[in-house]
């Protein structure tokens, strides 16, 4: 072992080339890395390597601090070359934890040593005792973050074919009407929606052009019918995890910080990671005493031919950090995969320390756990890891195809690979997305494990996977609901059709979208949401309507409750018995409202369940408050008498349709028929049949190849009679 105070007599040039040798050392953990006795954490640890230039000193040694008694002169930190470093010394809001912030940065590949001075006590008057130790700052750490950034998506993707263009979110069919949606308005296709539960779907979808470092992409929220509730173009940001926190706000993870956005979808904060290192998009996670977790990739040279043979000797290997933020965003907790893992614990067929870069963790989640403490997935090592967030010690490692795995698989000889997205759920159990990748088949699967921690057992206690497999190779999410429904996003698979599916309790599908090729979503959620932008009643009830062709009306009220004017653009319906006649645009200062008047006009006897939506956009971001219409047409007095008894429009058979459906109808009397599918914004897509039939029971068989796979409604007229049935097309 190096003696780390061996070094402190060294010339900056004799210091760099043992940092190199450090570098390559880092890769084996040690005894060296242990904490200080009677201290829970300091941080970096003792005799720890590779740190960056601005990292702060983090010590806590348990009870609670007598603030009055920390001053900068309590603590000395000296670089080898450096010298001594002047800077803030101050409690955390937890009162346990002290930081110290240096103003300048070390030099790259000096020691630098720490020693706590007496004089700090603890509340009851307890002083903390006096310590000294070492650490070893990283060699070149601006020099490699200067030449790359890491993209940690980018490893993720296939390489695109020679000549694949991936589909621009430009590429829709010319607006028609003033309500269309704005052209660049991402190309989202309901899949299926048979009756999910409330709430709202949240996703960011973006495409691979410009790969791997393109810049851009959306944020959407969509309601049950597949509409957009929220949509926003980010020209300069690549949007991931866009999601509803514990407090009511949004946040979505963009290059370099996460943005945190108010019900009004205003900015309103933001995050990023401390002491020097760049923010990687995998997570973010709002904490109920305020803090923030954070993570970040840590590219450093590592002499590879000292630990394979064939390895680098200028390889750059990239390790895992893990970080706490109070709320003053003093990193508080770091954990770093350079202390605890070793690099050929890289358990990726896909990974090879053979090679110039070499990501051997790539975490993607992290999640804090019942107990206080911290589970990570990483990717390439096959492992969800549980982290002490107390003393930065591992606690247990787990998975079936991992290198370093402790735990005994009941019912599941497949194992997860790639995995991400680790979650607890209240009962205790495990959710994760299992890529599947590099396993035979390659497959996705959402997977729920009841975890014995003193045993170290993991019985699968639920999975599900489509029916022919589908297979998610990078990115995916599985989110559990307090319901029991989880939403599934599918991540980045090849197939054009759904990329995210929702299901039942009794884990029934519910709901599918499909995005294009080459365009992807990280993560899927659905939340309860409602903004503040545009603040309507969300019902409008006619009742009972005692007969068709005759319209009546109901008032709608549209508040800004929002701090900045809004402009009502357009005011569509999902059913044109529906509409609006107002002088739009009209704007709303901050706290304004204006009276819409709905009128309805039914063509048709039943219940009527559509929805309203009042939208304010532009090229590049639309918001809409949705209100759900609700009304029952008497089937007695609809067109009067009897006439009506024996007319109905049966369900579509079989629903889900295939290439096949057959539409049955009964008729009191001869008409003119003509039976039309429509999409669910409204627009006619095929007349199926017109023409003139007899009185009766008809069948119409039709041939659908050709049609999308999605939801479609089948509406049919017959006369003044007119009945609409809605289906859903499968392949």
């Amino acid at each position: 072992m190096i003696d780390a105070r061996s070094l402190s007599s060294h010339p900056p040039r004799a210091l760099a080339a043992a940092g190199l040798l450090l570098a390559a050392l880092a890769a084996v953990p040690g005894a060296a890395h242990a904490q200080i006795p009677g201290y829970q954490y300091v941080s970096p640890l003792p005799n720890s390597r590779m740190i960056r230039i601005w990292n702060d000193v983090i010590i806590r040694k348990g009870p609670v601090i007598r603030a009055s008694t920390v001053s900068p002169n309590k603590i000395e930190v000296v670089g080898s070359s450096s010298g001594t470093h002047s800077g803030l010394f101050e409690v955390s809001d937890d009162r346990r934890t002290l930081v110290f912030t240096p103003e300048t940065p070390y030099f790259p590949g000096e020691t630098v040593s720490v020693t706590l001075q007496s004089g700090i006590q603890t509340l009851k008057g307890s002083a903390l005792p006096t310590f000294s130790y070492d650490f070893f700052v990283s060699p070149a750490p601006t020099s490699v973050q200067a030449s790359r950034r890491f993209d940690s998506f980018a490893s993720e993707l296939p390489v695109l074919a020679a000549g694949a263009a991936p589909l621009r979110s430009g590429d829709h069919a010319p607006a028609q009407t003033s309500c269309d949606l704005p052209s660049a308005y991402p190309p989202v296709t309901l899949l299926d929606s048979n009756e999910p539960e409330g709430g709202e779907v949240f996703f960011a979808p973006w495409t691979i052009a410009g790969f791997p470092f393109n810049a851009s992409g959306d944020l959407l929220i969509v309601d049950n019918r597949g509409n957009p509730i929220f949509w926003r173009r980010l020209s300069t940001q690549r949007p991931f995890d866009f999601m509803l926190l514990r407090d009511g706000r949004l946040v979505f993870i963009g290059s370099d910080h996460a943005f945190i956005m108010d019900s009004s979808y205003a900015y309103v904060d933001s995050f990023t990671t401390g002491n020097g290192y760049p923010l990687d998009m995998h997570e973010f996670q709002l904490l109920t005493n305020g803090h923030v977790l954070l993570m970040s990739y840590d590219p450093q040279p590592v002499r590879m031919d000292s630990i394979v043979p064939g390895g680098r000797a200028d390889a750059v290997v990239e390790g895992l950090v893990v970080q706490e933020l109070d709320r003053a965003r003093r990193v508080v907790f770091q954990w770093r995969s350079w202390d605890y893992m070793q690099i050929t614990d890289v358990a990726s067929l896909g990974v090879s320390l053979t090679d110039s870069v070499v990501d051997y963790v790539h975490g993607n989640a992290i999640e804090l756990d019942h107990d206080g403490n911290l589970l990570i997935s990483s990717r390439h090592l096959n492992e969800i890891t549980k982290i002490n967030r107390t003393t930065g010690d591992i606690i247990w490692r787990m998975g079936l195809n991992a290198k370093q795995n402790q735990f005994t698989f009941v019912n599941d000889t497949r194992g997860f690979s790639h995995q991400h997205d680790i979650r607890r759920l209240p009962n205790g159990h495990l959710t994760l997305f299992d890529n599947g990748n590099y396993l035979n088949p390659p497959y996705s699967r959402a997977l729920e494990f009841d975890v014995d921690e003193a045993a170290r057992t993991a019985t699968l206690a639920w999975s599900f996977e489509t029916a022919p497999e589908t297979f998610g190779g990078f990115m995916g999410n599985v989110q559990r609901r307090a319901s029991g429904g989880t939403m599934i996003g599918w991540g980045g698979n090849g197939s054009t059709n759904f990329r995210l599916t929702d299901l039942n309790a009794d884990g029934t599908p519910a709901f599918e979208l499909g995005l294009p090729p080459l365009v992807y979503s990280y993560r899927a959620y659905r939340f309860p949401w409602r903004t503040n932008r545009l603040v309507t009643s969300g019902v409008l009830d006619f009742g009972l309507v005692p007969a068709l062709g005759v319209p009546i009306t109901l008032p709608l009220t549209v508040t800004n409750g929002s701090r900045t004017p809004v402009t009502i653009d357009c005011v569509t319906a999902t059913h044109p018995a529906f509409s609006v006649e107002a002088a739009l645009p009209v704007t709303l200062d901050p706290g304004a409202s204006t009276v819409l008047v709905v009128a309805f006009n039914p063509n048709y006897q039943g219940a009527w369940n559509e929805r309203l939506y009042v939208r304010s956009m532009n090229d590049s971001e639309l918001v809409a408050a949705a209100v759900d219409l609700k009304a029952t047409t008497n089937p007695v007095n609809a067109v009067g008498g009897d006439r009506t008894a024996s007319f109905a429009f049966h369900e579509v058979r079989p629903n889900p349709a295939g290439a096949r459906a057959t539409f049955v109808f009964d008729l009191p009397r001869a008409a003119r028929v003509t039976l039309e599918i429509f999409s669910p914004s409204g627009r006619r897509v095929r007349t199926v049949y017109s023409g003139v039939r007899a009185a009766g029971r008809h069948e119409l068989p039709w041939n659908a190849a050709g049609l999308p796979r999605g939801v479609y409604l089948a509406r049919l007229t017959a006369g003044e009679l007119v009945a609409a049935r809605k289906f859903v097309r499968m392949d």
